[in-house]
């Protein structure tokens, strides 16, 4: 069997117990069926971090539970990324799977769920998208991510989702975020943040989404709000006109020039 040179056979030995024990709980058997456990492009391998991270939940009763302090802690600081999600794998099941059908439907959608490809320090390279074209999607990502210093792997993991297709649905989601903001010409401001929310709510209707959308307006500012109403209008107008996100494989348009995109989408400035 081919492992990559980093990681041991012994240390996949015991990946692929770990794995065989998840096989129900996280509906992985067809995968695993499938599984390589070595090549970049293998499903389980790309995603081994969500399937380690995995929790099983015991029973509606700590659902309720964990679902209601995640949501306090959410609305009392919507930018707590892991409330946020934890907020979102505790009540967004049944939305997933309407994404999931949107997803077998569409042929990049089908081929998304197929390959399941990440968006992290593994996948996506800065050294590489900063010698792309200076208005391509991929340098234009680059910039936005590098000037705030984020990295594509700051995103929470997905937790609490008990099936592995539903669950790679949901990382995706977190994982584009950052395109959103590439290709709505938006920043990181507060304000810019209510505005993507609002966005992914009208396109996907995710809880966690809806939640950061309202609880997000009350920690605006009277500066903030000014003129929010306009550009909360262009935002929703964006929404209806762009494809649906979760269809569009980001990492295959990086040479794409980016406003070549937004008029193809019809998106318009905010």
């Amino acid at each position: 069997m081919c492992i990559r040179d980093s990681i041991n056979a012994e240390y996949m030995g015991q990946s692929k117990l770990m794995l065989r024990q998840l096989k129900r709980s996280f509906n992985l058997g067809h995968y695993l069926r499938r599984a390589s456990f070595s090549s970049g492009n293998d499903p389980i391998w790309n995603n081994r971090d969500i399937i380690e991270n995995h929790e099983p939940i015991r029973g509606d009763l700590e659902r309720f539970r964990l679902l209601t302090q995640y949501s306090f802690g959410a609305l009392r600081d919507p930018k707590q990324a892991d409330y946020v999600s934890y907020v979102g794998d505790l009540s967004s099941y049944q939305i997933l799977t309407q994404i999931h059908n949107r997803m077998k439907d569409d042929e990049t959608g089908r081929e998304i769920l197929r390959d399941k490809p990440r968006i992290n320090q593994e996948s996506i390279k800065f050294n590489e998208l900063k010698k792309l074209p200076p208005n391509s999607l991929g340098y234009k990502y680059y910039e936005f991510m590098s000037s705030h210093e984020f990295t594509p792997d700051e995103r929470p993991l997905v937790k609490y989702i008990p099936d592995f297709e539903i669950a790679y649905i949901y990382q995706r989601y977190k994982e584009i975020h950052d395109f959103l903001h590439t290709i709505l010409f938006t920043n990181v401001a507060l304000r810019s943040e209510v505005l993507i929310k609002w966005f992914e709510m009208v396109q996907l209707g995710l809880p966690s989404a809806i939640l950061s959308s309202f609880g997000g307006l009350t920690l605006l500012g009277r500066e903030d709000t000014s003129n929010f109403l306009s550009d909360l209008t262009r935002t929703i107008g964006n929404a209806h006109r762009c494809p649906f996100v979760m269809n569009i494989y980001w990492e295959k348009l990086l040479n794409e020039d980016i406003d070549k995109l937004r008029s193809k989408w019809r998106i318009r400035a905010v």
